[in-house]
This record gives structure tokens, sequence and C-alpha cells, in this order.
């Protein structure tokens, strides 16, 4: 009789999984809004997975200790502690492949995002944005993609997943470089830790006799208070060049506020930028942060690694990137970053920034889990495809920020930017000690 009641309840929440998988769908493909329908249509086939990820963590007695205080920190949040999980299984070396599901492609754009926050959104006219004349290049950008992606795999040269081990990188040639860092500060009481980061990167810049620019931005900011933040960033940062504290729209989370910032940096381009974000959960924030400048030797080392190889587009941080193809060892989160929901909406934001060609293929996606990373400026932050775009994108995203949502452009964005730059033949690497 166990038996045969253990049975049942194994094909009921096979079951209810599948439901929950419809269900997200079905709300992803009707554009609901509000965030309690988010919720309802995420939560069944979350439960399901979360309940099976805590219980890999629970039971797994080596679990280590930066783990196990990053779970802790992120007990109600589901995709958080499922790709902790993740990353703990990786370690491990017991990878779990998540299959790829076709689904159609969706030719009209269709988001979850308040209704007002289109009505809010003001467009500048034409002769305001400097960015325009991007839109040449944009159009050479899109001819070039859509030969690239219609060209046989083998043309493709979509490179594979490699190491940059700061313990092994050589700083003592030092070339200067133009970077800047772009740092997105919602949660102001957070702003102390990205400064922590943009003095190391000041300091590393300073070595070589060269300086940072820093774009800052500050949404929730009082009006009153903007001169203060600008008069600390310069006291606390050696090397400074430019700097750009501006109050953006808050809307799309930290991507929204990048693609604003971009706007505003159009003018520039950069060998190396690096973007950061007030993420909320102290432990993840700070340990990610570590790995991409915790210490001025450390951003000295990555800006090495710009410096010397010239192919390298993104790097990351070990155990919070996913991809596609080799090596293994990649965070998928128990299948929620490339999940049948996730895949559409990838699908949708692409036909917004490119229209005219087809998403970069499979084997190119790459995503930067929780959206921290090293990039070439001409890789991200000055792509003429993202500037041309990016006001059609902000138009698309949702007002404010409401936790556990899925289906919107600043989620693709994750995952897209990485993958732009990964399809395009450049090199993405994951950072390690």
């Amino acid at each position: 009789m166990p038996l045969v009641l253990h049975a049942m309840i194994t094909v009921v929440m096979a079951n209810l999984g599948t439901a929950a998988a419809h269900i997200q769908d079905e709300h992803c493909d009707q554009g609901h809004s509000d965030v309690q329908s988010q919720k309802c249509s995420a939560m069944a086939l979350l439960q399901v997975q979360t309940q099976s990820a805590k219980g890999q963590v629970q039971t797994e007695e080596s679990f280590s200790h930066e783990n196990e205080a990053l779970v802790e920190d992120a007990a109600g949040d589901e995709l958080t502690l499922l790709a902790i999980a993740e990353r703990e299984l990786n370690l491990k070396g017991t990878r779990r492949w998540a299959h790829p599901v076709n689904t159609p492609r969706h030719k009209t754009p269709n988001f979850r995002t308040h209704q007002h926050a289109r009505s809010q959104y003001t467009r500048r006219p034409w002769y305001c944005k400097p960015w325009k004349r991007m839109e040449k290049e944009s159009i050479r950008m899109q001819s070039k993609l859509k030969s690239k992606f219609g060209a046989d795999d083998k043309e493709r040269q979509i490179q594979p997943i490699q190491d940059i081990v700061l313990s092994t990188v050589d700083a003592a040639e030092k070339k200067p470089l133009r970077v800047a860092v772009f740092a997105q500060a919602a949660y102001l009481h957070l702003l102390p830790s990205l400064q922590q980061c943009i003095t190391n990167v000041g300091a590393a810049q300073a070595n070589t006799s060269s300086t940072v620019d820093v774009y800052l931005s500050t949404p929730t900011a009082a009006d009153d208070q903007l001169q203060f933040i600008e008069e600390g960033v310069k006291r606390a940062t050696p090397g400074l060049g430019l700097l750009e504290v501006q109050k953006t729209q808050n809307k799309g989370a930290d991507m929204g506020q990048l693609l604003q910032q971009m706007q505003s940096a159009s003018e520039h381009d950069y060998d190396a930028i690096l973007k950061i974000h007030t993420k909320g959960n102290n432990k993840i924030r700070q340990s990610i942060l570590n790995l991409l400048c915790g210490s001025v030797d450390t951003a000295q080392k990555i800006i090495a690694s710009f410096a010397a190889n010239p192919a390298l587009g993104l790097a990351g941080v070990n155990g919070w990137m996913s991809w596609r193809g080799e090596p293994s060892g990649s965070n998928d989160a128990q299948g929620k970053i490339w999940a049948p929901w996730e895949q559409k909406n990838m699908k949708r934001t692409w036909s917004i920034i490119s229209p005219d060609t087809p998403m970069p293929p499979e084997e190119a996606w790459t995503c930067t889990i929780g959206s921290f990373w090293w990039s070439r400026g001409s890789s991200v932050t000055s792509n003429p495809l993202l500037l041309a775009a990016a006001d059609e994108l902000l138009a698309h995203m949702q007002l404010g920020y409401s936790p556990h949502t899925s289906c919107l452009p600043e989620h693709a964005m994750e995952r897209l930017v990485g993958t732009m730059v990964r399809a395009d033949g450049a090199v993405i690497a994951r950072i390690t000690h």
C-alpha cells in the first residue's frame, strides 16, 4: 500500500508540474500585467522545482559554507535558490542538463507590463537623440547578423566559454585602456558596496596613469541628494575621468537603467566596462562583486585580460553564468534560466532589437545571472543595435521593480546581452580565483 500511494503521489506531482508550465506559457503569451497574475502563473512550477532543490541542498553533507549562507539569505527567492542549488551541484561535477524546447516565434511583441508604464514614458524627439547617428551602423550590423545567423553552423565560429583564472593572470604589463563603470543604484543604502568597486577600478587605472569614467544611475534619489552623491564619488574615486550621476527613470530594473546610461554615453567607446548594480541580496551581491572588482589587484588583472586578448568580449563570475555548449559547469538554475516561457520572451524581445534577423542560434545562448559583468564597450554599451532599439525596449519595460516576475524584456536582456556578444564571434569567459 505505501508503494502504491507513493506512485500515485508521484503521478499527481508530475501532472501538477506539467499544468503549471502550461499556465505559465499561457500567461506569458496573453501579456498579463498585474503582479498577482505573475505570481499565480509561476508559483506552482517553482514550488515543485524549489522543493527538489531544497531537498538536494539539505541532504548534501559537504555543502559549502558560502552557499549555505546564500541559501539562508535567499529564502524568499525561488530563482535565486534554484541557481544556488545548481551552482553547488556543478561544483561537485554533477551536471544537470536542461533540454531545449522548441517554441513558436512571436512576430508581435507582447509583454506583461503595467498599463500606466507606457503612458508615463515620454519619448524624446528625434533631434534630441545623439545616438541616432548609430542608425546606419545598426543597419550594417543587422545585415551582418542576417548573414551570420543564416550561415552554416561550421561558419558561425561560436566560441566555447573560456576561463580567466585570476591567480595566473600577469598584470605586469600595464597597457593603458579606456575603462568605464556603469553602476545602477536603485537602493541608495547599498551604494557604498558599489563605491568600493568604483574605487578599486579607479586605483587600478591610476596604476597605469589612466582614468576611469563613471556612469551612476540613481532613479530613487531626491533632487537635493544628487549633489552629495556626486561629491562623494569624486572624493572616493582615484583616477576619476568623466563622472555622470543621472536620475534615470525607474523602469526595467537595472537593465532599463543601463539602457538610459548607454544613451548618455553613446559618444564614447571603451576598451572595457564594468556593469554592477545594487542587488538587494547582500551575500549574493558581495560574492559576485568580490570576483569582479573586490580589490585593486582583481580589477587590474581583469583589465589586463582585456588588453591581452582582443577577442575577449565579456567576462562574468564562475557559478553565476549559464550557457549552451562547452564546457560543462553551466548554471541553469534547474532549467529555469532557459525555461520555455523565457525562450519565448527572448524571441519577442529580439524582434524589437533586430526585427529583420533571426534570433542568434541556441549554441550561442549565454546568460550572466544577476546581470553583473565586465565587457568590451563595443560589445554592449556602444553596440549600435542596442542603442537603436533602446527607446522601444524602454517603452515595453515595467515601471518600478517587482520581485518574482518573468516574461518581461528586462529578463530577456539578461540573456540576450551575453548571447549577442557570443553570437558575434567574441570570447566569453568565466572568472575564477
